[in-house]
């Protein structure tokens, strides 16, 4: 599922791999997950969604607690021997 454009209402079809993450206190507060396979490597995108303001509340709030989930875990962290 996808994010809808604006950030607000139902997601949406999506592609396979992409991921509609909301923090269950209002249908704006969510983050767009999406899973990029290329040449053996994964690449996970976490993205704010909604309108300017609305993204920029969702970058400091839902995004970046999907982010520290997703660096935290044993598997996903950063790769090793990047930076």
């Amino acid at each position: 599922m996808k994010a809808p454009l604006l950030g607000w209402g139902e997601p949406e079809e999506g592609q396979p791999d992409d991921i509609v993450v909301g923090s269950g206190t209002g249908p704006v507060w969510r983050t767009q997950v999406r899973i990029d396979r290329q040449a053996g490597q994964t690449r996970i995108r976490v993205a704010p969604t909604g309108l300017v303001w609305i993204r920029l509340i969702n970058t400091f709030g839902v995004a970046r607690k999907v982010r520290r989930a997703l660096l935290a875990a044993p598997d996903l962290g950063p790769a090793s021997g990047s930076g």
